[in-house]
């Protein structure tokens, strides 16, 4: 798989030069213009904005309507460690698509934008907004608590945010009126971290912040049970991130070397030896419950064609990754 990359030339002058948009990704409903605008209002790059668009039309089932469903959001939002369960799919969904109609690409991505790439006041606002279920510029103290519960990312249950929810609306409400305004809000976010969505691979230490947006915008996340092997069919053409948990590499039942998460070292990119099929060098296991990050490399290549950073910089690690770890089982048998 690697190999095959690789042949694009390295993730510099070797490149192919193409036009910021690649002409393929233009339609009549995205032309020029309209990518234009959208890189001007947003976070994103010409890249991104491609990688983001072919995502897209992947998850919009119905390929009658240019706009995504209810459903389709979930599928969009849940890779990216954006809490979809049916209640806050109902708002997000409200808050992306405010023209009823569906959820277009400009709205998903300016929303996204947002999410993504927002400072914390941003995020907040676009919070605030979904959860002000009247519409009346304030959160009560129920609206308050749902957003708590929909943002929670930690070990706390549902009883713990509730009861943490009672000292934080009274911090938060500094005009003691029963209710918080927006810039209240705001300024909350400033005393407790907790406010703010802890969005998946939003830091990860020794990669830099445009690898972990590759991880963020195009990566699916599953989780391999204890003693799962990672299954992989040479079709899939991805590449592997150990976000939680450890793998271990085993050939004939000998550890022959294991992956960390949360480091610089935690990609798999030799997939091609983890294969369902027995026949193959080893296998890849999971150590406790393991959470994994999983990137198509079709996804990943109009950023590589356009140069971006952290996609070449992946590749790179993954080059690096491949030789030394095949050095080590060498030694090893």
């Amino acid at each position: 798989m690697l190999r095959n990359v690789f042949r694009l030339g390295r993730c510099g002058s070797a490149l192919l030069r193409s036009p910021s948009v690649s002409s393929r990704f233009l339609t009549d409903d995205m032309g020029w213009a309209s990518m234009k605008e959208i890189h001007e209002k947003t976070k994103f790059s010409f890249p991104e904005i491609e990688s983001l668009l072919v995502q897209f039309n992947r998850r919009r089932m119905n390929k009658e309507s240019n706009n995504l469903n209810k459903e389709d959001l979930g599928r969009f939002l849940a890779p990216l460690g954006i809490e979809v369960s049916a209640e806050n799919l109902e708002k997000y969904y409200a808050s992306f698509d405010p023209n009823g109609d569906g959820v277009s690409f400009k709205e998903l991505v300016s929303s996204l934008s947002t999410f993504l790439r927002g400072s914390p006041e941003e995020v907040a606002e676009i919070q605030f907004k979904t959860w002000d279920a009247d519409n009346n510029e304030k959160l009560d103290r129920e609206e308050f608590s749902a957003l708590l519960k929909s943002i929670n990312r930690s070990s706390l249950t549902s009883d713990d945010v509730e009861a943490l929810g009672e000292n934080l609306f009274a911090e938060l409400d500094t005009d003691c009126n029963g209710t918080i305004s927006l810039e209240e809000f705001k300024q909350g976010i400033l005393k407790s971290r907790f406010l703010v969505p802890s969005q998946s691979f939003k830091k990860i230490a020794g990669l830099s912040a445009s690898e972990t947006d590759v991880l963020s915008l195009l990566g699916a996340q599953f989780t391999l049970k204890d003693g799962q092997r990672l299954q992989h069919s040479n079709d899939d053409r991805a590449f592997y991130y150990v976000a939680e948990g450890e793998i271990e590499v085993k050939y004939g039942g000998k550890q022959l070397l294991t992956i960390p998460a949360g480091e610089p070292s935690s990609f798999i990119g030799e997939v091609a030896i983890f294969s369902g099929d027995r026949n193959l060098y080893a296998d890849a296991v999971a150590v406790g419950d393991t959470k994994l990050v999983s990137v198509k490399i079709s996804d990943i290549l109009p950023l590589v064609l356009h140069n971006h950073k952290g996609s070449c910089r992946i590749l790179e690690r993954l080059g690096g990754l491949l030789f030394a770890r095949l050095k080590d089982i060498d030694q090893t048998l």
